[in-house]
């Protein structure tokens, strides 16, 4: 984070205060690196450094030994730390910086819109009413908007004068201080709608299939078209909510399985819209049994795991049975024992006599 600056007083020396952060957005207890090291000084005389961490407490000393402080807030919200340079002279320079401490979970921001392409005058409803905290509640709704205004209400309205885009933020905060934010794109046109305009034609891809969760799926509306237009805009739903971002390609991330349609939106350079929809199976497979097992002389002596030593084991004669007993208990699945790839039972225990000299894969 870079600081302003601002210098007061007399000398023909240059005194400007700056520092550095780690970041501006920390969690509660992480221990902020202020670095004034950048800072112009004169060469001659002491210079007097004032650390001002915006919570009530103050680092006061010769700024050689204060170059880089570090500073943990205790309680969430926003502060705006201080660096004061001062000379023997009585020259002053100030830094300016910004902290937002956060705890907890953050909360989500979701955007509802009565439209998201129109003709000029544009004038779309927006509702931030769907917006959660998973841990609290929301104590504050900030909309920005392209023009440089805000508005505070869950519910305002946002009218667009000039074709083009443009995006507007949400910006919410719950009562623990955390903050998150969502934007949505909107189109403006000025030309009236031709008779007979088509609309155009969704098309999700890939088609089918499920995804192993945790995991991502990558998807794009490349096939998607307009007959006798363009696309202007690209609507993503996926969980109920537009999912932040435009264009004709998605990702989606889940961690744990879940099942729901993501829906496509495509509009036109006139508004008219089409649809498409594909339901997405994030699953979780289990772990693949155990096929281990122990492979045990005729009076029941181990003599390894089929895993270990490549499963390889002599026998001396034909005469002598082997004794093959799996890992897995019997009442976490069933069994199935191949000798030579011929299947020879579906015990947990096998009893072998082999009947033939040579080598031979017993498998369970």
């Amino acid at each position: 984070a870079k600081s302003t600056i601002q210098v007061s007083g007399e000398g023909s020396e240059s005194l400007i205060a700056t520092f550095e952060q780690n970041g501006t957005s920390m969690n509660l207890g992480e221990a902020v690196q202020f670095d004034s090291q950048s800072s112009v000084v004169p060469l001659a005389g002491p210079i007097e450094a004032i650390w001002d961490f915006n919570d009530g407490r103050v680092l006061r000393g010769n700024w050689e030994n204060l170059k880089q402080v570090s500073h943990t807030y205790q309680a969430n919200g926003s502060y705006k730390p201080t660096l004061t340079l001062t000379t023997a002279l009585g020259q002053t320079a100030i830094a300016y910086g910004m902290v937002h401490v956060v705890s907890g979970v953050q909360p989500v921001a979701v955007i509802e819109a009565s439209a998201r392409i129109g003709r000029v005058p544009f004038v779309v409803t927006l509702d931030s009413s769907k917006s959660y905290d998973p841990d609290g509640e929301i104590s504050r709704t900030l909309w920005h908007f392209p023009s440089g205004g805000f508005s505070q209400s869950a519910i305002t309205t946002y009218t667009i004068s000039d074709p083009g885009k443009y995006f507007v933020e949400l910006l919410v905060e719950d009562n623990q201080g955390n903050m998150n934010s969502q934007w949505m794109e909107f189109v403006a046109f000025s030309e009236e709608v031709p008779p007979g305009n088509l609309p155009p034609v969704a098309q999700i891809s890939p088609v089918g299939g499920f995804i192993d969760a945790p995991g991502a799926y990558y998807l794009d509306a490349l096939g998607s078209h307009d007959p006798d237009g363009e696309i202007v805009l690209y609507e993503w739903r996926w969980k109920g909510q537009v999912l932040q971002g435009s264009g004709p390609y998605i990702n989606l991330s889940q961690e744990f399985p879940y099942l729901d349609d993501l829906v496509l939106i495509v509009y036109d350079n006139y508004g008219a819209s089409s649809t498409a929809s594909q339901r997405i199976l994030f699953l979780q497979r289990p772990d693949p049994p155990n096929s281990d097992f122990m492979v045990k002389g005729p009076w029941g002596s181990e003599l390894g795991l089929a895993s270990e030593q490549d499963g390889a084991h002599e026998l001396g004669d034909l005469t002598t049975r082997l004794i093959f007993e799996a890992l897995l208990d019997p009442g976490q699945g069933s069994f199935e024992w191949k000798v030579n790839d011929v299947p020879v039972g579906t015990t947990r225990e096998l009893n072998y006599l082999f009947s033939r000299p040579g080598t031979h894969t017993v498998s369970l």
